[in-house]
């Protein structure tokens, strides 16, 4: 199993601070966002929006900024990132309209300085249906990742529909559950973001790529409960829900904790 780190340079401030993210609703950009920094570091913001600008300027505020400038994504585009004194009250900020959420990063998690230099971009990185950047992997850093580990020795479960075993871009992979037949290509989709095989020139490039995975094409607790007697398998990707009028909660959950047991072995 690997994670992701990222790292960020750190300015050193007086207070004890709180990172959030700060998610504006649709139809209410902040537009451009003029900041004044204080003799104190806090920032004073000058906005479009007065009246937004007059809460946060209340608090006292070390930094309001787009935290993935670089990627062209019109839902990150009203995604902030601020840093607040700890003591400061948010309220009146989630009370706001222009507010959909406020949220909490906790203190294990950094996120990297923009812009970050890629160490590692395959030839198939590009996204698969509109071109360019694959602003996915791009989000999540995953070339930041790949540094560091690209799924060696990793065994993933995915319980899912069958795996098109002969597709130019899915890695050999251990098939249970045998003999399953379906034209379903959800399967291969997931297995493809999984592990694809990348730097081939074809298709896409894919998180994990040199992990490993069991497929168990049966969809439901079968392949939930199935996958983790498979020695090695500590990660189940499980993509699919129930359209069903019974609980598949309790139908599964027995199911469930059995297989989390045998994760923890």
């Amino acid at each position: 199993m690997f994670f992701l780190i990222l790292l960020t340079n750190t300015t050193l401030i007086g207070q004890n601070t709180q990172d959030y993210f700060l998610k504006i609703k649709q139809g209410y950009d902040l537009g451009v966002i003029q900041k004044t920094i204080k003799p104190d570091s806090t920032l004073s913001l000058s906005m479009t929006n007065s009246s937004f600008a007059a809460v946060m300027n209340q608090k006292p505020i070390y930094k309001f900024e787009k935290p993935f400038p670089n990627l062209n994504s019109a839902f990150l585009d009203l995604v902030y990132l601020i840093t607040l004194d700890e003591t400061a009250t948010t309220t009146d900020i989630i009370s706001r309209n222009e507010v959909q959420y406020l949220e909490i990063i906790e203190d294990d998690i950094q996120l990297a300085d923009e812009p970050m230099p890629f160490a590692i971009v395959p030839n198939d990185y590009t996204d698969a249906l509109f071109g360019g950047k694959n602003t996915s992997l791009d989000l999540i850093k995953a070339p930041l990742a790949w540094t560091i580990s690209t799924g060696e020795n990793v065994l993933v479960g995915v319980a899912d529909t069958k795996v098109d075993l002969n597709h130019f871009d899915i890695p050999v992979i251990q098939e249970i559950n045998q003999p399953i037949t379906n034209t379903d290509k959800h399967g291969t989709g997931v297995v493809g973001m999984i592990a694809a095989k990348t730097n081939n020139g074809l298709g896409i490039a894919s998180l994990a790529h040199n992990a490993s995975i069991v497929s168990a094409p049966r969809l439901g607790d079968q392949a939930v409960y199935a996958l983790p007697q498979i020695p090695g398998v500590k990660i189940i990707n499980c993509s699919w829900q129930s359209t069903c009028t019974y609980n598949i909660a309790l139908v599964c959950d027995g199911q469930i904790q059995d297989s989390k047991n045998l994760l923890k072995q």
